[in-house]
């Protein structure tokens, strides 16, 4: 697990997905923000630890771990590989719905999905299925790592 979490973690400051457009931090006042938008390159690789949740799109492209991720969910038939990253704890993003129904796989750490007018708790190595368009919010602990799937059904 340490080497995935390592692998994880230089996502976060890789440029390429900074360049792109590709991150979305969530800040102290809870507002979604564009990484690039927000902050020069090197003011984002000294202040992304003070961001709430990180979320970082396009794995499945611009990765360079994307063949250990493709090993990881081959049997999984997907149309992308998001990264979520949990700082402080809480809620990650605001409600919402996805165009793709997600295979959520928890990393490290613990999370709480909300959705159906019910709390579905997801542990370390765990995962849960959101099915596309359906309504929800996740809660994290602190120092939570998961791997969102999109699926094309």
């Amino acid at each position: 697990m340490f080497e995935m979490i390592d692998n994880l973690k230089s996502e976060i400051v890789n440029k390429t997905y900074y360049d792109e457009g590709l991150i979305l931090y969530t800040d102290q006042n809870s507002e979604d923000r564009f990484a690039n938008q927000q902050f020069s390159y090197n003011d984002w690789l000294k202040n992304f630890n003070q961001s709430s949740t990180i979320q970082i799109r396009g794995l499945e492209i611009h990765s360079p771990f994307k063949d250990k991720y493709f090993k990881l969910y081959k049997d999984i038939k997907f149309k992308d590989l998001h990264l979520f990253y949990n700082i402080k704890g809480g809620i990650s993003f605001r409600e919402h719905t996805d165009p793709l129904t997600v295979y959520l796989h928890v990393i490290k750490g613990f999370k709480r999905v909300y959705m159906l007018n019910s709390v579905f708790t997801v542990e370390e190595g765990g995962y849960i299925i959101i099915q596309k368009d359906t309504t929800h919010k996740v809660e994290s602990t602190p120092d939570t790592w998961a791997i969102s799937v999109g699926i094309d059904n």
